[in-house]
């Protein structure tokens, strides 16, 4: 089972570019995973952001990302997170996501959409 919100940051990072991997044995609980998840859906959001407002793709920024977000999806299959458990944890820490573009702000909402339906919790 794939907990919602890293597969989220995987498709957003992965609309920009493939591949990488990263290690990521420093996450020791579904906490410590769901802020990483939550930091690769930030780093996205900004990527977006970035290219909204006019700035080149860099393939390498969002290869980096891609990589923490399959290590972050792997990690929390590690540990047995479970995609209930991801989703409550990810709405918890929904609200340190921001956005200064429309683009960016469709990332957050679709985030938001996903927990919605994905949990019985409620949003942060």
């Amino acid at each position: 089972m794939r907990p919602a919100v890293v597969v989220f940051a995987l498709a957003v990072a992965a609309a920009s570019c493939g591949g990488g991997g990263e290690d990521s044995t420093s996450l020791a609980t579904c906490e410590d995973v769901a802020d990483a998840a939550i930091a690769a859906v930030q780093e996205s959001i900004d990527m977006m952001d970035s290219v909204a407002a006019g700035a080149e793709p860099d393939p390498d920024v969002a290869t980096a990302v891609e990589g923490r977000a399959r290590a972050v999806e792997r990690r929390a299959g590690e540990l047995g997170c479970t995609e209930e458990e991801m989703a409550r944890l990810t709405a918890e820490r929904i609200g340190l996501l921001r956005a200064e573009t429309v683009a960016g702000q469709v990332i957050i909402e679709g985030l938001r959409a996903e927990l919605g339906r994905g949990s019985s919790g409620g949003e942060g």
